[in-house]
C-alpha cells in the first residue's frame, strides 16, 4: 500500500485525501498501526509482475534510460516520501519521474488522449507527490493498454502539493500519532477490513448511544428506506417496460434499442442497453433475467 513508518507516499495521500476509489483513510490507518495486514489481490499481483516489462517497453519506445531509485524523501519535509517506478533520463537534458500502471480492460475507457495529463483522476495526487520528492516536475505515466503502451505526462502542481501536504500532516497528527481511527466511508475494501478488525463477538455488552450515535442510526435507517423505495420504483418501471413491449422482440428509439428476447422458459430484457442509454459505463454487467413471460 505504500505505508511507511517514516512518512506518507503518494498512494497513501491519495487514499487519505479521499481521491482513491479503492482504499480509504481508515484502511491506511489500520494497516499503518499493524491492526490488519496489507492485502494483495490478483490485480495488484498482475501489476507487480508486469511492471518490469512495461518499464522496458517505455525505454524502447522513448529511448530513455530509466534508473530505479527506491524510496526517496522530500528535501524539506521528511513526512513526504515516494517510491517512483523510475527516473527517466531522455539524454537531451530532459529527466522525468516515471510512474507505471497496468490497468485492465475494464478501466481502459478512463484513460484519455495520450500525451496529455488526461489520466484517471486518483493518480494525479500520486504524480504530484512524487514530482515534489524527486524534484523533476514532469511525470511520465506509462500504461499497458493491451494492444499498445500509452504514455501521458503530468506536470507538477505546487498548489495541489501543498493541499495534499496539509491533508497528510493532518492525517499523521490527528490519527496516526493519537491512534484515533478516522471516520469510515462506504468503500467495499473498508467493509472487508472492518470485518477482520471487529469479528463477530460473543460479548453481551452494548454501546450506550450518545446524540451523534443516535443520529447515525437514524441516518442508516433512512438510507435503507430510500434504498427499498428505489428498488420498488425500479421494479415498477421494469414491469411497465415489459408490459409495453408485450410479445414483441423489444423497443427502439433515440436511446438505442432494448431487446426483450425469448430465452425459454423465460424472457430477458437487455438491461445493459438500458444502462447505456441512461449514460452508464459500458461493460458493467450483462442482461438481467426478469422472470417468465
Amino acid at each position: 500500500m505504500g505505508v511507511s513508518s517514516q512518512g506518507v507516499t503518494g498512494r497513501v495521500v491519495a487514499a487519505v485525501g479521499g481521491f482513491s476509489p479503492y482504499v480509504s483513510a481508515l484502511v491506511v490507518w489500520a494497516r499503518k498501526l499493524g491492526l490488519v495486514e496489507s492485502e494483495s489481490n490478483a490485480i495488484m499481483e498482475r501489476g507487480t509482475y508486469l511492471e518490469r516489462g512495461i518499464r522496458d517497453w517505455y525505454c524502447a519506445q522513448t529511448g530513455a534510460k530509466v534508473t530505479e531509485v527506491g524510496t526517496l524523501t522530500h528535501h524539506v519535509n521528511p513526512l513526504v516520501i515516494a517510491t517512483p517506478d523510475g527516473i527517466a533520463d531522455h539524454g537531451d537534458g530532459t529527466t522525468r519521474t516515471l510512474e507505471i500502471k497496468a490497468p485492465t480492460w475494464r478501466t481502459y475507457h478512463a484513460w484519455g488522449d495520450e500525451g496529455t495529463d488526461n489520466i484517471p483522476e486518483h493518480y494525479i495526487p500520486q504524480c504530484t507527490w512524487e514530482a515534489a520528492v524527486t524534484g523533476y516536475p514532469l511525470v511520465d505515466v506509462a500504461a499497458d493498454l493491451g494492444d499498445h503502451l500509452g504514455i501521458w505526462t503530468v506536470k507538477y502542481d505546487d498548489e495541489l502539493f501543498h493541499q495534499l501536504l496539509e491533508i497528510a500532516e493532518k492525517f499523521w497528527r490527528d490519527y496516526v500519532v493519537t491512534r484515533t481511527a478516522p471516520p469510515a466511508t462506504g468503500l467495499a475494501r473498508e467493509a472487508e477490513m472492518l470485518k477482520k478488525l471487529f469479528p463477530a463477538s460473543t460479548c453481551a455488552e452494548y454501546v450506550e448511544a450518545d446524540n451523534d450515535a443516535c443520529k447515525l442510526v437514524e441516518d442508516y435507517r433512512s438510507a435503507l428506506d430510500k434504498l427499498k423505495e428505489a428498488e420498488r420504483f425500479a421494479d415498477k418501471y421494469k414491469n411497465m417496460l415489459r408490459q409495453l413491449i408485450g410479445d414483441k422482440s423489444g423497443i427502439r428509439g433515440e436511446f438505442g434499442r432494448v431487446d426483450f428476447r425469448s430465452n425459454k422458459p423465460s424472457r430477458v430484457v437487455d438491461w445493459e442497453s438500458v444502462a447505456r442509454a441512461a449514460g452508464a459505463t459500458p461493460g458493467a454487467s450483462g442482461a438481467a433475467p426478469v422472470g417468465p413471460a
